[in-house]
Parts: C-alpha cells; structure tokens; sequence
C-alpha cells in the first residue's frame, strides 16, 4: 500500500486577488500540505464529458495554480511550494506533466493582459499565436481560426456591416 501524505487542512471557494497582475480567481479546493505547500482541485460536477471542454479547463487550472503561487509565495512564478494540479470528472482526474510548460504559462499570461486591457478600455492589436499547428503546418484550419481570419479579412477590406464593425472597433484594434 503507497503512503501518501494527507493534507494539513482544505479550504473550498478561496478567492485570491493578485492586483500587481490584474487577476481574480475563485479555486475550487486548496489541500494545504505542511511547509505551506499545496495542491489544487478543480471539480468539473456539470460536465459529464472531458473532451467537449476543449482544453479550456487545462487553462483554468493553470491561471488558478498561478493566483496560488502568489497566495502562498507572493510570486506568482515562484513554484517552490506547489506540488499538483489537477481537474476532477465525473470519469477521471486531468493531472498536467510537471513542470508545467512554460509556453502554457506563457499563454495564460498573455491571454489574461489581453482581458485586463479589453476591460479597461484599451484597444489591443490581435495577433496570431507564436506557433499553429494547423496555420503553420499548412493544414485545414479551425472553425474558429477561418472565423476570426475571415473577420479581419472583411475588416481590412471595409466589408463588414457597420454595426457589426463598430462594436468590433470598441473591443479590438487592427492597426
């Protein structure tokens, strides 16, 4: 029989506010371990079915585990004190490699400065991710990717309708 160590204490629904990074999350379970380390549970009770998330839930996990980093570190890039991951289905539990990708981390980051400055007001220029394996790869792409290059295809070319390019103009800037 393995042994392993069993949590100091639980927490459930912790928010955490990481203002110097503009990010809020809400974990769904924090396992405190001695030392101050500790694990992340996200339970997933309304899906019934991993691959229709998409992938998004490994996303999720990850921004959480970097709002704990900085609950527990200060640092959001400190990873000394975490030691697992994972999202629970109803099946099976998802538990991501370790370490963690950087470029994975990278996206999240990314992805969470493109919200913070869409909220504030700000206009940020779209971009096409570092590497698609679909574009790069001369490959059929997603429904999503032919939308948004279709999209900025008809905006370049003033074809949009102009409601439709105004409500487009107020959240994101092709220039």
């Amino acid at each position: 029989m393995a042994y392993y160590e069993r949590p100091k204490r639980a927490l459930t629904e912790v928010t955490i506010s990481n203002v110097n990074e503009h990010h809020e999350g809400r974990l769904d379970t924090t396992l405190e371990f001695y030392q101050r380390q500790y694990g992340i549970l996200d339970w997933k009770t309304n899906n019934m079915n991993q691959a229709s998330t998409g992938g998004k839930d490994r996303w999720q996990l990850i921004a959480n585990i970097l709002l704990a980093n900085y609950r527990y570190s200060g640092d959001e890039n400190n990873w000394d004190k975490f030691r697992f991951g994972a999202v629970i289905y109803h099946q099976k539990a998802y538990l991501p490699d370790l370490p963690i990708q950087q470029d994975w981390i990278d996206k999240v980051k990314n992805d969470r400065q493109f919200a913070y400055e869409v909220l504030c007001g700000g206009r940020p220029h779209t971009q096409k991710p570092q590497f698609c394996p679909i574009c790069d790869k001369d490959g059929e792409s997603s429904s999503e990717c032919q939308f948004y290059s279709t999209d900025t295809r008809l905006a370049y070319e003033g074809k949009l309708p102009p409601e439709y390019a105004r409500i487009r103009g107020q959240l994101i800037s092709d220039d």
